[in-house]
């Protein structure tokens, strides 16, 4: 910012690249050249701590609380980091507003203070000439908190970030920013510096009144590039999406009469557009003169959707039926009467029965139908309406902390994850299949303690002896040979005992021989999107061969069928916890650990029948089992506690109720016992 001050000059520029101020004797030294030192002096350093902090970093105090309903806001006093300087703010109160991003910072204005304003700029010296009189100016440079936009004067500096009343989290101070940097580019060559260290986890809530997906964030720390962002309160996330669509237009379906529910082809449905459907009706209609086309009018509409004539009587006596194709025909939704046959007098009336195709905007539907009623059995509903495409959402941090919806591509099956944007972390996939087949996925990578670490690494020890021990238990079935005595057998588990030398056409598939399935890719371009029909289906993939079948009983000769008992409950589902452990004072008696003391290991051996003892230290290497030549050895030993479920040897005493059904007529009851005890019975 200029300084607006009569007699001040400062020529500096930092792009003259002027090292030092070389004063020479006997030339007079100039103001300008003190203010130019000045200036250097603060270029300078503002040059190196530009490299340590940035602006807006606390360095100490500056805690901010914020009320979520009113929007006031408290900060206390602190030191930032603001315009190559840390300086001191006092505390401040403002309120913010409680909906939208808010950026709460410091104003910072600049005023020259003259011996006008402060007196005591005067030259204090006494008993000299220049006693009291003007000497330099002085820059006071102050600083207050507001946010951006609330009309205070001065330049601004955001410090924090508040989202709907939320304080969306900051490092707490000291921020050295070049020891951030240097922590976040670490953080990016060895763990990646997208994951969430604790927290963050999302749940969805009600949806809003106007039908937007709400959901939560949970507080928690991650790291995005490497930046930490601490999310000290949960956060609220309303997301108004809409579903991309695809119309169907006139989808056919059979009608049965009465009041149905139609099934669209492709669910979920969105929006219905409009249904169609052939109703039938009667009506009286007076005959013009011979041989006239009637119009058919209806309830004073004339009906112009007129699909088929299904009688036409007399409506006074004597009763006359007229027969379709010889006295009358059906032409442009009117009555023809041009045919050779009979037809009523002209000013006659007849009753007409008819049907005609009404076409319409359903009001209500769901996700998966119309209901439709009024339609005549046999004929043809059409059904349009729009199709809410599948795809998937995701749910992003991005590197200030704020949270971001990334919407996905639509696509008619099989809709792919976008990938993350680059600078934001993925916390959760959002499943959008616009019905109860929505789900939330919370996929964040997520940092593991080292606790965690060392438990899979005892686990995957344990795994590995276990695969072990299985080794050696089946050595046994992997040396045995597939053909034994003449008999090839093939548990079909894969390739092994096929031939490869011959040309294979059947195929192995889940432990099953079936034929096999050979793929030929055709490439199809069309000439404009279109919508297959179910009548446009054709097979891609057929198998003609079926396996031949034969009635066990054609003659459905069957005996009676025994009554049946049903028990209530038919289970006993009863937990017993025991915590009796034998298994450690045992081997404080033995004395030894049988598992890493080579000698006990090799007792062990013998009692259970591995080996006899009598083989070679090269007999057994060669049979898997480690020989240690040496008596002399450290052993550490770590027991955890674990758990085990097994089956209850007695059941504790229950009341069941049972009941007796299936019993014919004649027979009666005469004794009912339950596990030898006599029962007297209930009739139902």
């Amino acid at each position: 910012m200029p300084i607006n001050l009569p007699h001040y000059y400062d020529r500096f520029d930092a792009t003259d690249h002027y090292e030092r101020h070389l004063f020479r004797a006997g030339n007079v030294l100039q103001a300008a050249e003190l203010n130019e030192v000045q200036s250097a002096s603060m270029h300078r350093l503002q040059r190196v701590t530009d490299a340590l902090f940035k602006e807006g970093d606390v360095l100490s105090g500056a805690d901010i609380i914020v009320d979520l309903y009113s929007g006031a806001t408290t900060i206390t006093g602190g030191a930032l980091y603001l315009r190559g300087a840390v300086r001191g703010v006092p505390a401040g109160a403002l309120t913010v507003p409680t909906t939208g991003q808010v950026t709460v910072g410091v104003y910072l204005t600049e005023t020259v203070i003259t011996e006008v304003e402060d007196p005591n700029l005067r030259d204090p010296a006494i008993s000299f000439r220049n006693y009291q009189d003007p000497g330099a100016a002085r820059l006071q440079i102050t600083g207050v908190w507001g946010y951006e936009g609330d009309g205070q004067t001065g330049d601004f500096y955001p410090v924090y970030h508040i989202e709907d009343g939320l304080l969306i989290g900051k490092t707490p101070p000291p921020q050295v920013d070049a020891v951030a940097q240097a922590i976040a580019r670490y953080d990016r060559q060895s763990a990646g510096g997208y994951y969430v260290s604790a927290g963050m986890m999302v749940s969805r809530l009600a949806d809003g009144a106007q039908g937007e997906q709400v959901y939560s964030m949970a507080a928690g720390v991650a790291r995005v590039g490497g930046e930490e962002i601490v999310r000290q309160h949960a956060r609220r996330v309303v997301y108004a999406t809409q579903p991309t669509t695809r119309a169907v237009v006139n989808e056919s379906h059979p009608a049965s009469g009465g009041t149905e529910t139609v099934a669209s082809y492709f669910t979920p449905l969105h929006t219905a557009t409009a249904v169609s459907v052939v109703r039938q009706a009667t009506t009286v209609i007076t005959h013009g003169v011979s041989g006239s086309l009637d119009e058919v009018v209806d309830g004073g509409v004339v009906r112009t959707s007129v699909t088929a004539i299904v009688s036409i009587t007399l409506a006074n006596a004597p009763f006359t039926e007229y027969v379709a194709g010889q006295d009358y025909q059906l032409t442009a939704s009117r009555v023809d009467w041009s045919l050779a046959g009979a037809e009523p007098g002209a000013g006659e009336s007849y009753t007409l029965v008819y049907q005609y195709r009404d076409t319409y905007v359903p009001e209500a539907w769901t996700t998966t139908g119309v209901t439709v009623s009024g339609a005549v059995p046999g004929t043809e509903i059409l059904l349009s309406y729009a199709w809410a495409l599948p795809r998937f959402d995701l749910i992003c941090l991005d590197m200030l902390g704020e949270i971001r919806v990334v919407t996905g591509i639509a696509a008619t099956r099989q809709p792919r994850i976008p990938p993350v944007p680059s600078g934001m972390l993925g916390v959760a996939v959002l499943d959008q299949r616009w019905d109860e087949r929505f789900r939330l996925i919370n996929n964040a990578p997520r940092m593991v303690p080292m606790n965690e670490l060392n438990y899979l690494g005892r686990r995957i020890d344990t795994l590995f002896a276990l695969v072990a021990e299985e080794r050696l238990a089946l050595d046994l079935t992997q040396r045995d040979l597939p053909a034994k005595k003449g008999v090839f057998a093939d548990p079909f588990r894969d390739e092994d005992f096929r031939d490869q030398g011959l040309v294979q056409t059947a195929a192995i598939l889940a432990g099953d021989l079936t034929l096999g399935v050979a793929a030929t890719v055709f490439e199809q371009t069309l000439a404009a999107p279109g919508l297959l029909t179910p009548t446009d289906a054709t097979a891609v993939i057929d198998q003609p061969l079926r396996t031949g079948s034969m009635l066990v009983n054609p003659y459905d000769s069957f005996a009676p069928l025994p009554g049946t008992a049903t028990l209530a409950p038919a289970q006993d589902f009863w937990v017993v916890n025991n915590t009796t452990w034998t298994s450690g004072i045992t081997r404080e008696f033995e004395g030894a650990d049988y598992v890493n003391d080579p000698f006990r290991r090799r007792e062990m051996l013998i009692k259970f029948g591995k080996i006899t003892g009598k083989e070679t230290e090269e007999e057994l290497i060669a049979l898997g089992y480690l020989v240690v030549r040496t008596e002399t050895y450290t052993r550490s030993e770590t027991e955890v506690v674990s758990s085990a479920a097994g089956s209850v040897q007695t059941l504790r005493p229950i009341w069941i109720t049972f009941t007796l059904t299936g019993f014919g007529p004649g027979e009666i009851l005469q004794t009912v016992t339950f596990d030898g005890l006599s029962v007297t019975p209930q009739a139902l």
